[in-house]
């Protein structure tokens, strides 16, 4: 791309921006960043925008590297999906879906709201998480806000042509994303048409517009495990939070949402046990608690976690010394896996990834699918099913012992 359709695109951009609704803060940001650019590629008379000159002007001027994306603030992030979007923009013509702002009921007509608040009470009758409600009703009020943008207010002249150009507005996003907004309106559609909000089922034809996930399920090697713990400093205080916590997420394979959740009076140490109710399904799950996590959890609370009323196991080790959240870890794993050399970067790598597994290593055992739902937590045996997905020369190698950990 030479220099003059670049400074055009950066134009391109924040117009669009302006007509899509993005907020002044949103709008003035990328707007600077584009002027900073501007004058870079003139100061330097570079008469093409390549990904080395784009590497360059990110270094030169913010100090950053696309590489070093996961571990960059959220200020310097944007900075890079600034710079990115111009690429993108000039390959698709618009700003991808997922950059856009925050469907809003205003401009969806009533009748498709109430459809939506239906929807909403499915998906709590149903007994799913609020965070997967929230998820969908977010992804479908999108669809629906897109499908009124074109002046269609009966969901009855839906097009097979109209879906498929909704989803080509994912056009540059990773197949994962991709996938998710498609399996979230295959689900929308589906209950619209066994509700009666439309006379035919859409839902069969979105299914074939699926792509294949590039990125390969996550499965840890020995070796990796032992590379990840071994980098966590247990001298120190976080250090010390982070190995029990990653090692309650390795030999237990609890979600992120439960072992945030986790409470000090979950663990009962006489039985050596940890009972909890789980998040996503409510229902009590019982687990063994192996020496190794014990022992790493004793150390945490006697040495490092802080004195709080907060009765959940993980703190915050600033004041107030609250509980996470909707953190999920991401950066901490993130970190021992740059300092370990760990390169995940085509798999994914957050806690689910130990929880992943957990479940190829107990399938290598050929422990039975309905212990590893118990272990697991799952109510749907189709969920264990999944991870038959994974490479089996990988199952091989994920099996991890308490001796690896300790010597």
């Amino acid at each position: 791309m030479n220099t003059t359709m670049v400074i055009k695109t950066c134009g391109l951009i924040v117009d669009e921006m302006l007509q899509k609704g993005f907020s002044e803060h949103s709008i003035s940001f990328y707007s600077h960043v584009y002027q900073t650019l501007k004058a870079y590629l003139t100061e330097n008379k570079f008469d093409d925008f390549s990904d080395k000159i784009r590497d360059d002007f990110l270094l030169d001027i913010y100090g950053i590297r696309i590489d070093d994306f996961s571990h960059l603030s959220k200020h310097k992030q944007k900075s890079i999906r600034a710079v990115l979007l111009i690429q993108k923009y000039n390959t698709f013509g618009n700003i991808p879906v997922l950059l856009q702002y925050k469907p809003s009921s205003k401009s969806i007509p009533d009748a498709f709201l109430c459809s939506l608040r239906k929807y909403e009470k499915w998906l709590e009758e149903e007994g799913l998480a609020f965070a997967t409600r929230k998820q969908r009703k977010a992804r479908s009020e999108l669809f629906l806000e897109y499908i009124a943008s074109l002046e269609i207010y009966d969901m009855n002249t839906i097009s097979v042509d109209l879906l498929y150009d909704f989803v080509q507005r994912f056009a540059g996003y990773s197949n994962r994303t991709t996938n998710l907004y498609i399996l979230i309106l295959n689900d929308f559609l589906k209950f619209l048409y066994l509700s009666g909000s439309v006379s035919s089922d859409f839902s069969n034809y979105v299914s074939t517009i699926m792509k294949r996930d590039e990125k390969i399920s996550s499965v840890w090697s020995q070796d990796e495990l032992k590379a990840y713990l071994d980098t966590i400093d247990r001298a120190t205080k976080i250090g010390k939070r982070d190995f029990a916590l990653s090692l309650i997420a390795i030999r237990l394979g609890l979600r992120g949402s439960d072992i945030r959740n986790l409470q000090l009076s979950d663990i009962d140490w006489e039985k050596h046990i940890i009972s909890i109710c789980q998040i996503k399904t409510k229902e009590i799950q019982v687990l063994p608690l192996p020496d190794d996590v014990g022992w790493a959890i004793i150390d945490y609370i006697q040495n490092a976690r802080p004195t709080t009323d907060y009765k959940n196991l993980f703190v915050r080790m600033t004041p107030p010394f609250s509980p996470y959240s909707n953190y999920g870890f991401q950066s901490m794993i993130d970190k021992y896996c740059y300092a370990a050399g760990i390169n995940h970067e085509n798999m994914k790598s957050g806690l689910h990834s130990f929880r992943h597994s957990l479940a190829t290593q107990l399938m290598t055992d050929q422990v039975p699918v309905q212990i590893i739902r118990s272990v697991l937590g799952h109510k749907n045996p189709q969920t264990v099913r999944e991870y038959l997905k994974v490479n089996i020369n990988l199952l091989k190698e994920c099996a991890l012992s308490p001796e690896v950990i300790y010597g």
